[in-house]
């Protein structure tokens, strides 16, 4: 179970997850040395001024919610495709993307997001 964080020593420190499942917390916790802080509630996330960026891992149809709040907020994202489960989550996600003037992406034709 994420695998792809279990060498975050070797990058920017991890410092705070969520997850809805609390099982998952002693697993984030002994992997994650640098982790000081865990939540069910993604908008705690949002809130912490020691989290830059956020990797958001949720189901396709939670995207739209979830990818605009995190840029909103003004936090990297990280974000899986598709950006959106339709065409109309896409454009919501896009528009937000677009309105944020301190974030380096673009929205792009299709249903991905490229960043510069």
């Amino acid at each position: 179970m994420f695998q792809c964080l279990s060498a975050a020593a070797e990058r920017r420190p991890t410092s705070a997850a969520c997850d809805s499942n609390t099982k998952a917390f002693d697993w984030f916790k002994a992997s994650i040395p640098t982790l000081d802080f865990v939540t069910t509630d993604y908008r705690e996330l949002l809130a912490r001024q020691d989290v830059d960026a956020i990797y958001c891992a949720v189901p396709h149809n939670l995207h739209a919610d979830f990818y605009c709040d995190i840029i909103r907020s003004g936090k990297h994202l990280l974000g899986e495709k598709p950006f959106g489960i339709d065409l109309k989550a896409n454009e919501e996600i896009t528009k937000v993307i677009a309105r944020s003037e301190s974030l380096p992406a673009k929205p792009t034709h299709g249903s991905s997001v490229f960043w510069e």
